[in-house]
């Protein structure tokens, strides 16, 4: 869509504001509440072909004794999540050292933190039959973390699952939104 640019005087109509406001950055695609004690969550049917970026953003998750991280990873059409070829490399540190810790894995990850965790994960071509992206930056009780990696698998996700390292997850609520093409 062009961007139009409005004069003085310019009468603002009904089909201007509709336009504008329907064409804007972020929109709202699906939201799961996290249960008491879980050892997973998935947000079905989230990625589409409406959208090729995503953002998720985590807010008030609990992470029962010995968790410190949610592992990502992407699920096909059929319900089943792909378990490999992921790559990630990202730092972190804690609060009170100026120590930066470097680390490589083979998941998608990100922190969590025993009560009230919040963290935003962007994610890229999820849908298209490409390599997809991620990346994020989310903190805990300890650490900040900043983390990046690939799926290399050229496949189509439609879902997206979350499962602690360790442990379980309690409460909150995970809300996917996508980025509006044009």
């Amino acid at each position: 869509m062009a961007i139009k640019t409005f004069t003085t005087g310019e009468v603002l109509t009904a089909s201007d504001t509709n336009t504008y406001l329907a064409n804007s950055g972020l929109v709202y695609v699906s939201q799961v509440s996290v249960g008491s004690g879980v050892s997973s969550v998935t947000i079905t049917n989230c990625f589409n072909s409406s959208y090729d970026a995503y953002e998720v953003v985590i807010s008030n998750v609990d992470g029962s004794s010995g968790t410190s991280a949610l592992v990502l990873q992407l699920v096909d059409s059929g319900g089943t999540p792909a378990t490999t070829n992921y790559k990630s490399t990202g730092f972190f540190m804690t609060y009170v050292s100026t120590t930066v810790n470097g680390i490589n894995q083979t998941t998608w990850e990100c922190s969590l933190s025993a009560t009230n965790f919040g963290g935003k994960i962007s994610i890229f071509n999820p849908f298209l039959a490409v390599p997809s992206y991620f990346n994020n930056t989310s903190n805990d009780d300890t650490y900040l973390r900043v983390y990046g990696g690939t799926h290399t698998t050229a496949s189509s996700y439609v879902s997206l699952k979350f499962a602690p390292n360790a442990g379980t997850i309690t409460g909150g609520t995970i809300t996917v939104y996508g980025y509006r093409k044009g």
